[in-house]
């Protein structure tokens, strides 16, 4: 595991149509309430690259791998929404479009951010990026569903 700090905040963004704000998700026969889920909600992760981040084929001691840069940003989209998903209910990510155009070495940290875009239904949309400590070095888009949580029996 890596340590991360995470820093949530609400979302301020209000839905301008009226219909949005009763929305249910239908999950078989029962119906959660999804309204707290607005545009606007969004996590924050702060980490230092260390040798579980990199790859060192580029030589030297390393810099963030790109599976790594996403990794962060899916943790972030999770850490977004969480606290605001109906009870035994998750997110899983199904759609991940990002660019990576800076390297970051071992030893710097990395700040990585998701903002809740759009949610339709069961399916939420975010915007995320990447900075290190001198520059952005990775930005895009990911995609949520929400899911219940299997119990085992």
């Amino acid at each position: 595991m890596v340590p991360v700090s995470v820093i949530g905040s609400e979302g301020a963004t209000e839905w301008s149509n009226v219909t949005s704000r009763n929305r249910m998700l239908n999950m078989g026969e029962r119906h959660m309430s999804t309204n707290s889920l607005t545009p606007g909600l969004k996590a924050e992760i702060v980490t230092t690259v260390d040798d579980r981040l990199v790859v060192k084929h580029m030589g030297g001691d390393g810099v963030l791998s790109t599976p790594n840069m996403i990794g962060l940003m899916e943790r972030a989209g999770i850490e977004a929404v969480q606290s605001h998903l109906p009870e035994g209910h998750t997110t899983v990510g199904f759609e991940v479009h990002v660019k990576h155009f800076g390297a970051t070495p071992k030893g710097k940290k990395v700040t990585v951010r998701a903002e809740l875009l759009e949610v339709d239904g069961r399916k939420l949309r975010f915007k995320v990026e990447a900075h290190d400590e001198d520059k952005k070095v990775g930005e895009g888009t990911h995609r949520r569903a929400i899911i219940a949580v299997q119990r085992k029996e």
